[in-house]
């Protein structure tokens, strides 16, 4: 998945690629930058920090669905300041306890 399709070094890449691999390779062009979506994980991330959520949670990214997924026991309340706070269309949350499995 890239961001700037355009970009010359993109290009190149795109060619050599094809060249090679054919249509067993396929370009995906991104909607959403990737570095604005680790900076919006990140974010969300602080921002979790500071509801003082009782339980594990975590945050992260899905790079193919361009979401950031959040799995954390929340209330409605909570869940709606997220959404407000945040770009909605951007936030795949989990609402339920996260259990950490260690072995």
């Amino acid at each position: 998945m890239v961001d700037k399709e355009s970009a010359a070094n993109m290009k190149a890449l795109h060619q050599e690629l094809t060249e090679k691999l054919g249509d067993r390779v396929v370009f995906v062009k991104a909607k959403y930058n990737p570095q604005a979506l680790v900076d919006l994980m990140n974010q969300v991330s602080d921002y979790l920090q500071t509801l003082h959520l009782q339980g594990s949670y975590s945050v992260g990214r899905d790079t193919v669905g361009e979401v950031i997924e959040i799995h954390a026991k929340l209330s409605d309340e909570q869940i709606d300041q997220l959404r407000s706070k945040f770009d909605s269309a951007l936030l795949k949350i989990t609402n339920e306890e996260l259990h950490i499995v260690l072995e």
